[in-house]
């Protein structure tokens, strides 16, 4: 019958649109997520005041100046969001130099929750540092790709879920997390 949808057809016309065209859950994502822009609106926790434990501001390490969120003491900062498909995290990390003779310890961690399990993504310890000591950004990168997207699974659908995004810092030491953002791979 001449004008007729084969079912074949309609079939490959439905996942030519789930692929290319975006018709999946929640269309195009954006290029990239700054979580610097979304700073103000993100949960911040810390055994300081808000004003002492956390600062935006260019910061320079190793004579490099980048975008910077500072971070001191015990302090966790969470941001809200949904994982856009082939997402990554990326950012990079220092320690801030002390005022005296040593500057004191500092972790850094990401993790990341659904609100019921909490998963660590990366852990990074830097001991006090003597004066002197060379400092550097060490850059992070971590896929975000099992947070996001059509998993193999009845149950688990993560483009549904609003994820907590966790930068955690540890110990009396402060800390940059340099240009965090999350990049979605074309």
């Amino acid at each position: 019958m001449p004008g007729t949808v084969r079912p074949a057809a309609l079939v490959a016309i439905l996942i030519l649109c789930w692929t290319v065209s975006g018709c999946r859950p929640g269309g195009r994502a954006p290029s990239y997520i700054d979580l610097l822009h979304q700073f103000p609106s993100a949960q911040k926790r810390s055994q300081f005041a808000p004003g002492e434990a956390f600062a935006l501001f260019d910061a320079e390490v190793g004579g490099v100046v980048k975008s910077s969120l500072r971070t001191c003491g015990a302090s966790r900062i969470i941001w809200s969001i949904r994982v856009p498909r082939n997402a990554v995290l990326r950012t990079a990390i220092a320690p801030a130099a002390g005022s005296g003779t040593t500057a004191p310890a500092i972790t850094f961690r990401i993790g990341i929750s659904d609100r019921r399990h909490y998963e660590m993504l990366f852990e990074r310890e830097f001991p006090g540092a003597g004066p002197g000591t060379p400092n550097s950004w060490r850059p992070v990168t971590i896929s975000l790709s099992g947070y996001a997207g059509w998993q193999w699974s009845l149950f688990y659908r993560p483009w549904q879920i609003v994820w907590d995004l966790v930068f955690t810092a540890g110990g009396p030491g402060c800390g940059y997390w340099a240009e965090p953002r999350i990049q979605v791979a074309a």
